[in-house]
C-alpha cells in the first residue's frame, strides 16, 4: 500500500516536474513573447513618432512652401501691377508728350508762317515807299531844276525873256510829273508828308506872276523843303525797317528753340 502511494507520488512529482518543465518552457515563451511585444511596441511607438514628425516635417515645409509661393505670387502680382501701371503711365506720358510735341509744332509752324507773312508784307511795303519816295524826289528835283532855269531870268520883279516853246515843254513835263509823283505816295505815306508834299507844290508854283515876285520861293528855300519831306519819309521807311527786324529776330528765336 505505502509501496503504492510511494509511487503515485513519485508519479505525480514526475507529472509535477515535467510540468514545471512545461510552465517554465510555457513561461520563457511568454517573457520571450512579452519582450518581443514590448521591443515591438517600442519600435511601432518609435515608427510611429518618425512617421508623425515626418508628417509634421512634411506639413510644416508644405506650409512654408505655401508661404513662399503666396508671397512670390503676390511679389508676381505686385511686379506685373507695377509694370502695368508703369507701362500705362509711360505710354500716357508719352501720349501727352507727343500731343505737346505735334501741338507745339503746329503752333511754331502757325507762328512761322504768320511771322513771314508780316515780313513779306512789310518788306513789300518798304521796297514800295522806297521807290516811291525816290520818284518824288527825281521829280522834286528836275522840276527845281527847270524853276531855278526860269527864275534866273527874272529882274526887278519880272521875267524878262519870254518862254521858248521848249522851255515851256520841259517845264509842262516836269510839273506833270511832279504832281503825279506827289498822288502816288497817296496812302503809303501818313497825311503830314502828304500834306507837305502838297505845300510844296503850291510854294513852287511857276506862274509869272509868282515866280519873279519878292515872295516868291527860292531854289535854296524848296530844297530844305525837299530835305525835309524826304528825311520824313526816310523815318517812317526805317521804323517799318525796325519792325521787320524785330519779326526776323523773333524767327530766328522760335527756329533756335526748336
Amino acid at each position: 500500500m505505502d509501496e503504492h502511494k510511494d509511487d503515485v507520488l513519485k508519479e505525480l512529482v514526475d507529472v509535477v516536474k515535467e510540468n514545471s518543465e512545461t510552465i517554465e518552457t510555457f513561461k520563457d515563451a511568454f517573457v520571450d513573447t512579452q519582450k518581443t511585444h514590448v521591443e515591438t511596441q517600442e519600435r511601432y511607438e518609435a515608427l510611429t513618432l518618425d512617421t508623425r514628425k515626418s508628417f509634421e516635417d512634411l506639413e510644416r515645409q508644405t506650409r512654408s512652401d505655401r508661404i513662399l509661393e503666396s508671397k512670390r505670387q503676390r511679389r508676381d502680382t505686385y511686379v506685373i501691377t507695377t509694370v502695368s501701371l508703369l507701362s500705362i503711365c509711360v505710354t500716357s506720358i508719352l501720349g501727352f508728350y507727343l500731343t505737346m510735341q505735334i501741338q507745339k509744332m503746329k503752333s511754331r509752324d502757325t507762328q512761322l508762317s504768320a511771322l513771314y507773312k508780316q515780313e513779306n508784307a512789310l518788306e513789300n511795303t518798304i521796297n514800295n515807299m522806297v521807290s516811291k519816295k525816290d520818284d518824288l524826289m527825281m521829280a522834286m528835283v528836275n522840276f527845281r531844276g527847270v524853276r531855278d532855269e526860269k527864275q534866273q531870268e527874272c529882274k526887278d520883279n519880272k521875267f524878262l525873256s519870254k518862254s521858248s516853246y521848249e522851255f515851256r515843254q520841259r517845264l509842262f513835263a516836269a510839273d506833270y510829273k511832279l504832281v503825279g509823283a506827289t498822288y502816288n505816295i497817296t496812302g503809303i505815306f501818313s497825311s503830314e508828308i502828304f500834306i507837305k508834299v502838297k505845300t510844296f507844290l503850291t510854294d513852287s508854283s511857276v506862274d509869272k506872276t509868282r515866280i519873279c515876285t519878292k515872295d516868291s520861293l527860292t531854289d535854296n528855300v524848296l530844297a530844305k523843303k525837299q530835305y525835309e519831306i524826304n528825311n520824313l519819309m526816310l523815318d517812317s521807311i526805317n521804323n517799318l525797317k525796325k519792325k521787320k527786324d524785330k519779326i526776323i529776330n523773333r524767327v530766328e528765336q522760335i527756329e533756335r528753340q526748336n
